[in-house]
């Protein structure tokens, strides 16, 4: 299954409500917190990455040398210092902006592989992640963040592909946490919650071949997708004078 191939995409608010609905008795005693599915529908779909995620341009002031990053970041492609505070939409040419040097410790699963920052060596301005935040040494300044996440329906939840691996995947993630304390408990079958782990790891492992076998519109998008990112750097690299 192509890159390329356009999916359908759905709530996880239809997710939870199967799993309530099928697990009432179990959800009576031990209510399904929605943020707690969220949360685990995140992590299942980071674990999945792959073909998954949408670019988003996110545009912040910087309080106390930290922002905080929007919650369905998947992965960092930039993170550079703005002059226009009433930028609309970014235009990478139009030189508002200029990468910072990245520093301190990373974890290396928040940053696509050729991030723009990973190369900048001569900026004074400087950023870290220290997930979920960024941390800067300046603040009042405005700063853009490009990066890789996870689309979201009108009430702020988390939405999937409608392909079939990736829905059970999730559905089997949410359980395998939301039973744990009752599997802890022995209040379910150990044979059912060892069944729901083993189906977890079954339909992730589905779900990342579904999101990652090239074919030639997909490599095509590759290429071009790398050469954008070096013209980006490029024009975006060395500071502005004010």
């Amino acid at each position: 299954m192509a890159l390329n191939q356009t999916y359908s995409y759905q709530s996880i608010a239809n997710i939870i409500d199967d799993l309530t609905g099928r697990y009432q008795r179990i959800n009576e005693t031990y209510p399904l917190d929605k943020n707690n599915a969220v949360e685990w529908a995140t992590d299942c779909l980071r674990q999945i990455g792959g073909g998954i995620t949408q670019e988003f341009i996110y545009h912040t002031k910087v309080k106390n040398n930290i922002i905080q990053l929007p919650d369905n970041v998947d992965k960092i492609d930039g993170v550079y210092m703005s002059k226009d505070c009433n930028i609309q939409q970014i235009a990478w040419q139009n030189s508002h902006l200029y990468a910072l040097k990245l520093v301190g410790s990373v974890k290396s699963n928040l940053l696509c592989k050729d991030c723009c920052n990973t190369m900048v060596k001569d900026s004074r301005d400087t950023v870290s992640i220290n997930y979920p935040y960024l941390v800067f040494n300046f603040t009042d300044n405005w700063v853009v963040v490009d990066y890789y996440g996870f689309q979201k329906d009108e009430d702020g939840l988390v939405m999937y592909p409608d392909e079939p691996s990736v829905k059970e995947a999730l559905k089997n993630y949410i359980l395998y946490h939301w039973l744990r304390e009752p599997y802890l408990l022995n209040e379910i079958s150990q044979y059912l919650y060892k069944d729901i782990e083993k189906d977890k790891d079954k339909y992730i492992s589905q779900a990342k071949s579904a999101f990652v076998i090239p074919d030639v519109m997909q490599a095509r998008g590759i290429i071009e997708r790398n050469n954008n990112r070096y013209a980006k750097f490029q024009l975006t690299r060395y500071r502005i004078t004010q």
